[in-house]
């Protein structure tokens, strides 16, 4: 443990009041007295004292960007490698990923024309059902969705870039923070301002004008070799990443808090399975005290010493020989340690600890459920600010794409003021009976539409309707009435028979584990 600095000042200032209070007592407890209370005025903060417990902080005193111009290509290539080696780290991916995407963000558009809408739509659907959307022809655009969020998730950001089709198609490509030349670090000779930082190009006021991005990086013999850049425009490139601070203009690692601890975990675990290796083995000891110092006695040799036990065994001991066993170590605590530390790693991935081990026997259902409610709310948040953010952007380029092929009557300028809405995934319910019914209250007591009830399920209103509609007409011509038709009280009480029931097993549970 290092020492506290020395402060020659406070040793003074001691020094003297120990002076003092030889003539005065009383002024010595006045001295002490007021500078106690400088103190408080001045350490307002404990965080931000210089003491012994702040020896171990690392106070970032750069700015976001200085930051991560220095330190991103280090936290990009050892997240990689975290993510290669490391299964709950590649758990955490797939659950943030499946969360914020799932299976694809689903498109509508709202104010225009019916006719319109429908154009847009199948147009939509067929350009994202196939593999021609994505540029190396492998994804529909569910799996760009997917490919984009996990290479934000593993890398800090992702860049996509739109290539035009002869025909005048569009297709995306999705490429990690290495194809950005980040080298290029310049002011321009435009006579504007503008100027170039680690790879991306600026104007005056700080608007982003373009990218010195690579065409291609190759393995050549072990060695990465790239090709010159060029400079690409903003309008052709959707740069994706989370920003935690103001002004920040690259993304870092999701996984970089919890970084250390996934790496130690990892080498605790490797230590704790070679300590059971190790006891799980045992050994056994023949002693003979009147055996000579060689251990063999007339005709005997070494082949035929017996140095192996096998299973069902039966073996005879010589005169004054003994045999005793090794006490292997018995390593207790592991499972409560690693519990801890994983309940660590997946609040600082913003998940729940069930969702990366897999592990259910701590909750019960109310726990359960708020877990899963405050982990939507961690997926919500990320979806709104980093993926409906490249939606937009390649929404925007596709209704480009429909104006210059001639697909729909209107200018570019008209085609980019169309907007989409965008509904998530469907999260599937942990107690349909129990939160279905919950919706059918909230609609019925006017807290929530039937509208966003549906859209809370995953499910487009109009798409719902018109389902509805048709479903309806079938069943008037059968003749037949759906029981979601008849009013009656029976499904009210059978849900709320279904609640009592749990509630019973939860506290009768609960009261058993108590005993």
């Amino acid at each position: 443990m290092s020492k506290p600095k020395h402060n020659p000042i406070a040793d003074y200032a001691r020094f003297s009041d120990r002076l003092i209070g030889i003539v005065s007592p009383a002024a010595m407890l006045s001295r002490i007295k007021a500078r106690m209370q400088a103190d408080m005025l001045v350490r307002r903060h404990e965080a931000a004292g210089f003491g012994r417990r702040h020896q171990r902080e690392n106070d970032q005193g750069s700015t976001a960007n200085e930051a991560i111009g220095t330190e991103l290509d280090i936290l990009r290539r050892r997240s990689l490698s975290m993510l290669s080696n490391n299964g709950y780290a590649g758990r955490g991916q797939a659950v943030i990923a499946n969360g914020i995407v799932g299976a694809g963000i689903q498109m509508s558009v709202r104010n225009v024309s019916e006719q319109l809408e429908t154009i847009i739509l199948n147009e939509w659907k067929e350009w994202t059902s196939h593999h021609q959307c994505d540029h190396d022809e492998r994804e529909t655009f569910a799996g760009l969705q997917q490919l984009v969020i996990r290479t934000v998730f593993a890398t800090g950001e992702a860049i996509v870039r739109r290539r035009r089709m002869p025909n005048g198609m569009i297709q995306l490509q999705v490429q990690e923070g290495d194809y950005l030349d980040t080298a290029r670090t310049e002011l321009t000779t435009d006579g504007k301002g503008s100027y170039t930082l680690n790879g991306i190009q600026y104007s005056a006021k700080g608007k982003v004008q373009g990218y010195w991005l690579f065409d291609t990086l190759e393995h050549t013999g072990g060695v990465l070799t790239s090709f010159d850049s060029k400079l690409i425009s903003v309008e052709d490139v959707i740069h994706v990443f989370y920003a935690d601070r103001a002004g920040q203009k690259r993304g870092l690692p999701w996984a970089r808090k919890v970084y250390m601890r996934l790496q130690d975990l990892l080498s605790y675990a490797d230590a704790e399975m070679q300590a059971k290796i190790v006891s799980a083995c045992n050994a056994a000891f023949v002693t003979n005290s009147q055996e000579s110092l060689t251990g063999l006695t007339g005709s005997e040799s070494y082949d035929d010493r017996l140095d192996r036990i096998e299973p069902g065994m039966i073996t005879y001991l010589n005169p004054n020989e003994e045999v005793t066993f090794n006490t292997p170590a018995h390593h207790a605590g592991f499972e409560p340690f690693n519990a801890v530390n994983l309940r660590e790693i997946a609040s600082g991935l913003g998940i729940s600890y069930e969702s990366l081990t897999g592990d259910y026997s701590y909750v019960n259902f109310t726990s359960g459920r708020m877990g899963w409610i405050e982990m939507g709310r961690e997926f919500t948040e990320k979806r709104e600010r980093v993926a409906i953010y490249f939606l937009n952007r390649a929404f925007e380029w596709f209704m480009e794409s429909l104006s210059l092929r001639g697909v729909i009557a209107m200018g570019l300028d008209d085609a980019r003021k169309i907007r989409a809405d965008w509904t998530p995934p469907r999260r599937e319910m942990l107690d349909p009976v129990k939160e279905s019914e919950g919706l059918r209250l909230q609609i019925a007591a006017g807290l929530i539409s039937w509208q966003e009830a549906v859209r809370g399920m995953g499910g487009d209103p109009d798409d719902v309707t018109q389902e509805i509609a048709a479903a309806l007409d079938l069943f008037n011509q059968l003749d037949f009435t759906p029981s979601w038709l008849i009013e009656s009280k029976e499904i009210h009480e059978l849900a709320v028979e279904n609640e009592a029931k749990t509630v019973t097993a939860e506290a009768a549970q609960t009261s058993a584990a108590k005993k």
